[in-house]
């Protein structure tokens, strides 16, 4: 699978990084528990990969920059705060 352009993944090999994510969507969703996966709103916004790094800092630390928290913010307010539109 490619790890780059807009279909990307996160599987490296056998091990699937998003197979978690998955697992509390689905334990969330069977207890109406509201929950973003912030990978599948990536993914629907079709997110070059390129762009993904951009909002972590290097060396693999998994904190977001000022850009990934301000992103991630606005999955937040489309999730949970935004009305349908009619």
């Amino acid at each position: 699978m490619p790890r780059q352009g807009v279909n990307w993944t996160l599987q490296l090999g056998a091990y699937d990084f998003l197979q978690p994510d998955r697992e509390i969507a689905a334990f969330a969703h069977g207890r109406h528990i509201p929950f973003l996966s912030l990978a599948d709103w990536l993914a629907a916004r079709k997110t070059d990969a390129n762009d993904i790094y951009g909002l972590y800092f290097c060396n693999g630390s998994g904190h977001f920059t000022g850009r990934g928290h301000r992103l991630c913010a606005e999955a937040m307010n489309d999730a949970f705060y935004t009305k349908p539109q009619p």
